[in-house]
């Protein structure tokens, strides 16, 4: 013990890179809270128990992302100069504005989230995803 002493040195734990990380950690869990418009609400469409016959009724509008990008609705293809146009057009008349999307599984990202922008902007209030198993062939 007396050797630590005299030479100055202690061993106590650094805790100020913790107390930063902690700080770090709470701005980022306080994120959420304080830009909720931030989010983007999506539902994923629950499949009919018994029937193969997911949410593409006759009824339901689905939008299908292709590479390109490429976008069709319910088979109808879209410039994507149009989309938004188009889109607000259809949605006009409708009392529910659900819209389907279905991407394919090699589409870019961001044409997906450019496509989200797209239908908030042309009036449509719920957008759902369309997961693998119910896609039509």
């Amino acid at each position: 013990m007396e050797s630590e002493r005299s030479n100055g040195l202690t061993r106590e734990p650094n805790v100020l890179p913790l107390i930063d990380i902690l700080l770090v950690l709470i701005i980022a869990a306080m994120l959420p809270f304080m830009f909720p418009h931030w989010r983007i609400d999506t539902q994923l469409p629950v499949p009919a128990s018994g029937s193969s016959a997911g949410p593409a009724e006759s009824k339901d509008l689905v939008l299908s992302i292709a590479p390109g990008p490429a976008y069709s609705l319910n088979g109808q293809p879209i410039a994507r100069d149009s989309l938004v146009s188009v889109l607000a057009t259809v949605f006009d008349g409708r009392p529910e504005k659900v819209l389907f999307i279905d991407g394919a599984r090699d589409v870019r990202y961001q044409d997906v989230y450019w496509v989200y922008g797209a239908v908030r902007s042309a009036g449509v209030t719920v957008t759902a995803l369309m997961p693998p198993e119910t896609r039509r062939k």
